[in-house]
């Protein structure tokens, strides 16, 4: 066994280093043992590990075993012949050993390939079938830019060669040089074969609390407001070391740096998925900076940490600072790019920023908030459920830290921002868990925010907080108390409406018209209402209605497309349950669905143009306004007390029949309400036969797919 750069340490026991494995890890190994066992010629096996301490494990684990197997020899056993299946009487032949050899990459002169020649010219004998574990990557993080770039190029130059090598690779990366050379170095990464994602800790949770930002949310967006440290003198260029912690996060964010720098050429400022905005002071906004260099940032105040821990006494306002600073650059990005990574490395820095401020609560406060907003993020950009809710839980953890720390009698607005920020985070909760529970949390949490900030001291927070508050009233109303519920929502939009202005604020206002509307809508919904309030259900559609037209004066189809078309929609859907409700005068019913038509038809106009920008998302199904746009046809043309001409008749019906069609092809992928559509076409059919006979039924059969037409037939 041929080993390089082997580690001074005795080595544990290989049972030992196995069981403390965790379960996962476990499995992830025994692929890559069983890969590498396969002892195929010029594999590259990456092997991908954030904790550095859990790298070095598995790799002394596979080196042992690879180490132990090439001490033996491994026979294959064949029967003589004659005899039984496994005869004692049998030949062997050995199976070529492995020659696993270590390297750790020299990062003063980062070219892999060349070490490794190198090291085979100074071998007296040739290895067989050598492998080489390569480990280190994460140091070149500690090197200037251009030794980690010149680290890439070799890369690119190593794979447009890497089908003449005899020899096979085990790289161990961290993920940001994963992506690093995904992206960076395609030439190379074409050839591996095979990725081992190993669990670990990359950064140990620093402190026990963790927890949004001030977050005006209109439903859903919301906006964050947050702290920002004191600007430090420039870094020096003292270099020393730091705590294994801080040196994690800081190679973390110097692999990220080197990712960033090689993308940001290339790559274009997009508006955030989330909808979510900051609030900077102008003053703090880093200006005249290249792509490159504002990408760059992180390193200057690594640099600077450095600095500051050489220093004696330590300075540990300082060192928070600029642990401040380094997660605010992270959390400003995140705007642009609203990444995990860059949500992940902001918690980090402003874990360790906390390990500074132990005496200063008012600032742990302040650093918790911004933190949890974080970890809120982090939850928004996740895919799966399990991980949104564990980001939620854990900004809910940190967030209630900062409350903890705030006297609230003396800094109101301050802990009304954070109560704000909690009862987000417990509002996105009821999205996974216990809906009812946490919504009734989100409420108190808004409340006592609403407490401590009056409309007096800040009226336009104070009004995204009711906004907030409505919000929340609105879907425990899906819960539970529905009318008690809604009452409180729409008591909430309208106190949050008198303090956004139409003329300068046109948008919010609107966003808050159409959440009253809909709220009025759903508690004309409500059964055993005139026996719980006077209002009437009619009286209460009358004033969605209202709601709605108001909206529409702002969410224009150019200032706002897709809120156009969903109030639009909104409008229909208010306009025909007003038709069918029985309070309403029979001669009005035929007005109020050609109401209903004009909002639906102008909604499906738009959700047309919206088809052909990309990046447009509705937040209604459009098939179901078609299959409701056909129901107000057909039942303007059934409408007994105001009869239409047989020419609108039969315009009306041809109308209905084209929608529900249309309903119909939609809703492929949905059986029941494809049946629902099916039964719509039948009635209209139907309604041929009975208002223009056979010709009539015949004509409206011609407009059929053929492949519907059996089962029409079969209704009818």
């Amino acid at each position: 066994m041929l080993l390089a750069d082997r580690p001074p340490h005795s080595d544990p026991s290989v049972t030992e280093i196995a069981h403390s494995l965790s379960s996962r890890n476990r499995q992830v190994y025994a692929r890559l043992r069983m890969t590498l066992g396969l002892r195929l010629r010029r594999q590259l096996l990456v092997a991908v590990c954030d904790d550095m301490t859990l790298r070095d494990r598995i790799s002394l684990l596979l080196e042992q075993e690879v180490r132990h197997e090439a001490s033996h020899w491994v026979c294959v056993s064949a029967p003589v012949e004659g005899s039984a299946a496994f005869p004692e009487d049998s030949w062997a032949v050995p199976i070529e050993p492995i020659s696993f050899i270590r390297l750790n990459l020299k990062t003063a002169h980062p070219d892999l390939r060349g070490q490794i020649a190198q090291w085979l010219l100074h071998q007296p004998t040739k290895p067989v079938h050598p492998v080489f574990q390569i480990l280190g990557i994460e140091k070149l993080t500690r090197q200037p830019a251009h030794l980690q770039r010149a680290f890439l190029n070799h890369l690119r130059a190593f794979g447009r060669g890497y089908g003449e090598t005899p020899w096979s690779l085990v790289l161990w990366v961290s993920r940001p040089w994963l992506r690093s050379i995904q992206q960076s170095a395609p030439e190379f990464w074409r050839w591996h074969t095979g990725t081992f994602e190993f669990e670990g800790d990359p950064f140990p949770q620093l402190t026990d609390v963790s927890s949004p930002v001030d977050t005006v949310a209109f439903p859903p967006p919301a906006t964050l407001v947050t702290h920002r440290a004191a600007v430090l003198p420039p870094p020096s260029s003292a270099m020393t070391s730091l705590t294994s912690a801080e040196n994690d996060l800081a190679d973390y964010v110097l692999a990220a740096v080197v990712q960033g720098v090689e993308t940001d050429c290339e790559a274009t400022v997009t508006e955030t998925a989330l909808g979510v905005t900051t609030e900077i002071p102008q003053e703090a906004v880093v200006e005249s900076l290249s792509p490159e260099e504002n990408t760059l940032q992180p390193t200057c105040w690594i640099r600077q940490i450095e600095y500051l821990q050489h220093q004696q006494p330590l300075r540990p306002t300082e060192l928070a600072a600029a642990y401040r600073h380094l997660g605010d650059w992270y959390r400003d990005q995140s705007d642009q790019n609203p990444v995990s990574e860059n949500f992940t490395l902001g918690i980090q820095a402003y874990g360790q920023a906390l390990q500074y401020l132990s005496d200063a609560p008012e600032t742990c406060s302040e650093v918790l908030n911004d933190q949890a907003n974080l970890y809120w993020l982090l939850s928004r950009s996740t895919p799966s459920s399990p991980e949104q809710s564990a980001a939620l839980a854990q900004a809910i953890q940190t967030y209630e830290a900062a409350i903890a720390l705030i006297n609230s009698a003396e800094v109101p607005l301050h802990y009304a921002m954070v109560q704000n920020n909690l009862g987000a985070a417990y509002g996105d909760l009821a999205q996974h868990l216990d809906p009812a529970e946490n919504l009734q949390r989100s409420i108190s949490a808004y409340m006592k925010a609403i407490q401590h900030r009056t409309a007096e001291q800040d009226p336009q927070r104070y009004a995204a907080i009711q906004n907030n508050l409505g919000t929340t009233y609105w879907s425990l109303a899906q819960y539970q108390q529905p009318i008690v519920n809604l009452q409180q929502a729409i008591a909430a939009y309208s106190a949050a409406l008198p303090f956004y202005d139409p003329e300068h604020q046109p948008l919010p206002y609107a966003m808050i018209q159409n959440n009253l509307g809909t709220a009025y809508w759903n508690l004309s919904q409500c059964e055993n209402l005139t026996s719980t309030i006077e209002q009437t259900s009619q009286n209460l559609l009358q004033s969605a209605i209202s709601a709605y037209r108001v909206a529409l004066l702002y969410r224009t189809p150019d200032a706002a497309p897709n809120g156009y078309a969903a109030t639009q929609n909104n409008l229909g859907t208010a306009y025909w349950h007003l038709a069918n409700d029985p309070a309403t005068h029979p001669d009005h019913i035929v007005t109020y669905l050609q109401d209903a038509i004009v909002a639906y038809l102008a909604a499906l106009d738009m959700v047309d143009i919206l088809k052909q920008s990309s990046g447009s998302t509705l937040n209604f199904d459009p098939w179901a306004t078609h299959h409701n746009l056909a129901s107000a046809y057909h039942q303007a043309v059934t409408q007994y007390r105001a009869p239409l001409e047989a020419t609108a008749r039969s315009e009306y019906l041809s109308a209905a029949l084209h929608h529900h069609l249309q309903a119909w092809t939609g809703w492929q992928s949905n059986v029941d309400l494809q049946e629902a559509a099916l039964d719509g076409i039948v009635q209209v059919v139907r309604t041929y036969h009975e208002q223009f006979g056979l010709p009539g039924q015949n004509m409206a059969m011609s407009k059929l797919p053929a492949t519907l037409l059996p089962r029409v037939m079969q209704q009818m």
